[in-house]
């Protein structure tokens, strides 16, 4: 099997995560921004995976999190 989502890589990766909240009003901004950083991260040598999540309470926290070998 090829996929990197599925092997096994012990502990060669790291995890870069990172919470955004945006200011009042600015949620939609913000996430399209990190959308669009995301979308740029593909293809680089080593990226495994990339997810971004947005909280559905008040305020709207985003997270940004990229799996690295």
């Amino acid at each position: 099997m090829n996929n990197k989502e599925t092997q096994d890589h012990g502990d060669k990766v790291f995890v870069f995560s990172e919470t955004i909240i945006p200011n009042e009003g600015r949620t939609e901004d913000v996430l399209s921004i990190t959308l669009r950083s995301a979308e740029a991260l593909k293809g680089q040598p080593g990226l495994l995976q990339t997810t971004i999540t947005k909280s559905e309470k008040k305020g709207g926290e985003i997270c940004s999190t990229s799996v690295w070998e």
